[in-house]
């Protein structure tokens, strides 16, 4: 997730990054509300936030590639 974050903030700004962290990470938290109180917890949200990362990143790639 930090190489996928870092190439976002990069793209979009500071500003925005942290927006999308706050909704991606609820977003995130409530896909995954069930296993909250589990030791899985963390992997699971942090890979709901890369994979939502790599796909906003993504939409920024030109037509064709």
């Amino acid at each position: 997730m930090d190489q996928s974050s870092a190439t976002l903030k990069k793209m979009i700004g500071a500003a925005e990054f942290r927006q999308w962290r706050q909704v991606t990470g609820a977003m995130c938290d409530k896909a995954y509300t069930r296993y909250k109180e589990g030791s899985i917890y963390p992997q699971l949200a942090i890979g709901c936030q890369d994979n939502l990362n790599r796909a906003l990143l993504k939409e920024f790639e030109p037509l064709g590639n």
